[in-house]
């Protein structure tokens, strides 16, 4: 049960918008989805007719619908015909990389989103971006900005040769005693 709700955590419906993503509307307790079908991505079959409770950012309980306890003013979503899945990650993105003209927020993020990736790695943040990436963080859990979650690495770590600007540059070294690339450290 608790790989369960560990791998549901991170709570993606398509067809139901976030509480995290309108200030205006007031904080609910709790929230529940009925009579959903929950794929928990263990490999292990789907799971129909399930009930998921949300507390906060919590999953507090999932069972079958009809033997888990719903809270009193709950907000109950009836999911009958829809998916529960984890949130998914994408592992390699460049949200600066200036296909469009417009910022990320107004395209990007929303793309991903209705895809269902709710985290991103961007692999090269150049030093004047981060700026723009924390004041997305903060706006996260604000409700001001609907997009996934950033884990930007900074720095480019590239090879000897590159050309690249913001990069931090690394060769094999070799070993003196050999004149073989010592394969246990980069430096």
């Amino acid at each position: 049960m608790r790989k369960i709700q560990a791998l549901l955590l991170s709570v993606l419906l398509l067809s139901v918008p976030s509480r995290a993503q309108t200030k205006s509307e007031p904080r609910q307790e709790s929230l529940v989805f009925t009579h959903i079908t929950v794929i928990d991505a263990t490999g292990s079959p789907a799971k129909p007719d399930t009930t998921v409770v949300i507390d906060g950012e919590r999953i507090v309980a999932i069972g079958q619908t009809g033997r888990v306890r719903i809270p009193r003013n709950a907000r109950i979503v009836n999911g009958a015909g829809k998916f529960l899945i984890p949130g998914l990650w994408d592992m390699h993105v460049h949200i600066f990389n200036q296909i469009s003209r417009r910022p990320p927020h107004a395209w990007y993020f929303p793309l991903f989103i209705a895809n269902g990736v709710t985290s991103v790695r961007e692999m090269w943040t150049k030093t004047q971006d981060m700026i723009q990436v924390f004041e997305w963080r903060r706006q996260l859990p604000e409700g001001t900005l609907t997009a996934p979650r950033i884990a930007a690495v900074g720095f480019l770590v590239d090879g000897p040769q590159s050309g690249l600007p913001n990069s931090d540059r690394v060769a094999a070294r070799r070993s003196a005693a050999h004149g073989t690339k010592d394969q246990s450290c980069w430096c």
